[in-house]
């Protein structure tokens, strides 16, 4: 499963390539074209703020070209809106999101959706984030869905914190024992303890769960996937720009139906991340408790 998961991420840079052409190869979505606003339509570009230091959804290849989940969903997308994407690498999110706020660019994705951002940012929902245990290599018999009492490893300020918390509530709730946790400053050194055996499991997104099995042979994912729980991962587009908002829900809808969206998440190994045409037009505001 590990190997495997690292050629689908390691292929799909190529079969991007191959199959779409880059992004004006796959079919074009003339509705969609239709409703972008003219300047983007004429210039037939998209700016797409990017982090390319966030494996397996953006990253460089070993040619150093744009890879990963979130440049494959991207590069289709634009593709259905006749447009070539130019990918501009940062790693300050408040740069990226006052960016797209100001029309400096255009959309930015893999940030999930929050009541802070939603005050000057509209979301385009494309990956439905699922919650994972990662486990010291052998010890794959913890269950995600049953975490009372148990000694888990965290990030400090990262989402595992409200989630493991949420949990842990519940299972005070239900006269159950807590989850007890330990706090480390980064993800590196939570993987690290968890490795040496300081904690049981750390709670990770399925498929960065799997993409760090397959660097870290001294860590596993454990079965399953946590219940009721996911974080709606989105294209950021500003609220000042509704007509792109438009385009690109109905590149979506187009993505969807003609199976080239769900042909991507499953190529890639993460088709529990497939987002439906209901949750693409739901309010933005029901994701924000998910993770209450």
């Amino acid at each position: 499963m590990k190997a495997d998961f690292l050629k689908r991420i390691l292929f799909g840079a190529f079969a991007t390539t191959l199959l779409f052409g880059g992004a004006n190869a796959a079919e074009t979505d003339e509705a969609a074209r239709a409703a972008l606003p003219a300047g983007i339509r004429d210039g037939g570009v998209l700016k797409v703020a990017i982090m390319m230091q966030w494996a397996p959804f953006s990253y460089y290849d070993a040619e150093k070209k744009p890879a990963g989940i979130d440049v494959e969903v991207v590069d289709l997308i634009a593709s259905k809106l006749g447009l070539k994407p130019e990918w501009i690498d940062l790693n300050q999110i408040p740069v990226m999101i006052g960016g797209v706020d100001n029309g400096r660019f255009d959309i930015s994705p893999s940030l999930g959706i929050t009541a802070e951002r939603s005050k000057i940012i509209d979301f385009v929902p494309y990956f439905r984030s699922t919650y994972a245990l990662l486990v010291k290599k052998g010890m794959a018999g913890v269950d995600i869905n049953n975490l009372c009492g148990h000694l888990l490893a965290v990030t400090q300020g990262s989402a595992q914190v409200s989630v493991v918390d949420s949990l842990s509530k519940d299972c005070l709730a239900a006269g159950k024992s807590e989850i007890k946790t330990e706090i480390y400053p980064n993800g590196n050194a939570t993987q690290l303890a968890v490795a040496n055996g300081r904690g049981e499991g750390v709670m990770v997104g399925s498929a960065v769960g799997k993409y760090i099995q397959t660097q870290n042979t001294n860590l596993e994912m454990a079965p399953g996937l946590l219940d009721n729980r996911y974080t709606m991962l989105a294209m950021l587009v500003s609220k000042k720009r509704p007509e792109l908002k438009e385009a690109l829900m109905l590149a979506m809808e187009s993505a969807i139906a003609d199976g080239s969206y769900e042909a991507i998440l499953k190529r890639l190994d993460v088709p529990e991340a497939t987002v439906t045409p209901e949750e693409l037009r739901r309010p933005a505001e029901q994701y924000l408790s998910l993770n209450k």
